[in-house]
């Protein structure tokens, strides 16, 4: 028997039951929330006080906690964007962290990385698979399993010079860049803007004009940037924007 004094009981629960001659009793079950830092040495103690002969005092050492695979949620990226990973709000705080690969990782060792794929060209998705280790004050550890599932960027297209007229708009420009790339062109007025240019917006000289491609079950691709510049018809009837790949 393992003797604790008062001070190391967390908790008590106590029933009563007054049983017939050759009954059993119903299963009995209680709830104790503990802190992080008592889970490693948590024993259970069933006390007997008043049937002797019904059974005995039963002690035993309770195991590490299993991880339900909710402190730290799986995520989806694509192929040239960071993600970090998000932690349960309502996890407590453990003493250690350890990823285990640390491929992609911004560290392995805090409970919070930040993921960016950097190996070859994707042609098609990617798990990467990661156990997440915490480590509990006196020692004790426990496992989560963690995936990224990355998602290929489509190729940009990469066009050569082109002759467009004055006054066409960037549908005329998907339709070129069509001939190059199968999926959704897109075309905007700066490298960050979230808002495409509608088909019917019309080119302009002297501007730089930003487009992508999306193949279905990748994700867009990274944006090139593409010049409009004046040239003037020798007898001044008509421009042309010749609009070259940077």
């Amino acid at each position: 028997m393992v003797l604790v004094d008062s001070g190391e009981v967390l908790a008590t629960h106590t029933s009563t039951q007054s049983l017939a001659a050759n009954a059993t009793s119903a299963v009995q079950s209680f709830t104790f929330l503990a802190d992080q830092s008592q889970v490693c040495r948590l024993r259970l103690a069933i006390r007997n006080e008043d049937n002797k002969c019904l059974c005995g005092n039963k002690e035993l050492a309770l195991p590490t906690p299993v991880i339900s695979g909710n402190l730290v949620s799986n995520l989806t990226t694509c192929e040239t964007t960071s993600v970090t990973f998000a932690y349960n709000a309502t996890a407590p705080a453990y003493d250690a962290y350890t990823w285990s690969p640390a491929s992609y990782l911004s560290a392995s060792n805090i409970a919070t990385p930040t993921f960016l794929y950097n190996g070859a060209k994707l042609t098609t998705p990617l798990t990467v698979t990661y156990t997440l280790t915490v480590r509990r004050t006196n020692g004790c550890s426990s496992t989560q399993t963690v995936t990224v599932l990355v998602t290929p960027n489509t190729a940009t297209p990469a066009p050569t010079a082109v002759n467009l007229c004055s006054g066409n708009t960037v549908q005329s420009l998907k339709t070129y860049l069509g001939g190059l790339v199968s999926g959704t062109l897109k075309v905007y007025a700066t490298a960050t803007a979230a808002a495409e240019l509608a088909n019917t917006t019309a080119l302009t000289n002297n501007t730089t004009y930003h487009y992508s491609a999306q193949v279905a079950g990748q994700c867009e691709s990274t944006r090139q940037s593409i010049f409009g510049e004046d040239h003037n018809h020798a007898n001044g009837v008509f421009i042309l924007q010749l609009l070259r790949w940077h």
